[in-house]
């Protein structure tokens, strides 16, 4: 299976309900606790694009609530990103400490995509399992260089049925070290 491709770091993706994009932009606010409220004095900055790069981060230190904006003006309820969930490396660098991020959107409707980081090459074994702990889908099963890597899951089984978005559940494990992690 292949790893997967190098990763940006992606905030949300959204679409109304014809298919067409809805999004205008993200809003990225920064405070010292997860329980700061987003105002105009923590708004960091706008971005069409779905990474950011804030130069004023402080690892362990910082949070950030992003919202996103419709082409109405709508402004979407602020998704907290606290400092453990927060990599100061930029996008397609090799990590510190090797990762597995939750899955991107979920609920999913369409599919969904997992990012992972390798501080060093390593075996991975990246699946999606059904609530009953049975395997859907392998996703990933090979050595994976160091970096950060995205792969997409479509949503099916590993026979090409569709697989009901709120039954399953992602995991990865050291090759060969019988555990699971989701």
């Amino acid at each position: 299976m292949p790893a997967g491709s190098p990763a940006p770091r992606p905030f949300a993706s959204c679409e109304s309900a014809g298919g067409e994009r809805d999004l205008e932009h993200y809003n990225a606010y920064r405070g010292a606790s997860a329980l700061f409220v987003p105002a105009p004095q923590s708004l960091i900055g706008s971005t069409a694009a779905d990474t950011w790069d804030d130069p004023a981060f402080e690892p362990g230190v910082s949070y950030y609530k992003v919202t996103a904006i419709d082409r109405h003006g709508n402004e979407s309820a602020a998704a907290t990103l606290s400092p453990d969930r927060i990599s100061n490396e930029p996008p397609g660098r090799v990590p510190s400490v090797s990762y597995v991020a939750h899955p991107t959107p979920n609920p999913m409707s369409d599919g969904t995509t997992i990012e992972y980081g390798l501080a060093r090459a390593s075996a991975v074994s990246l699946a999606v399992y059904d609530l009953g702990g049975r395997e859907v889908r392998t996703l990933v099963d090979a050595v994976v260089p160091a970096g950060q890597w995205r792969v997409h899951w479509g949503g099916d089984d590993s026979r090409g049925r569709r697989v009901p978005p709120a039954s399953t559940s992602c995991g990865s494990s050291p090759k060969g070290s019988g555990r699971r992690a989701s």
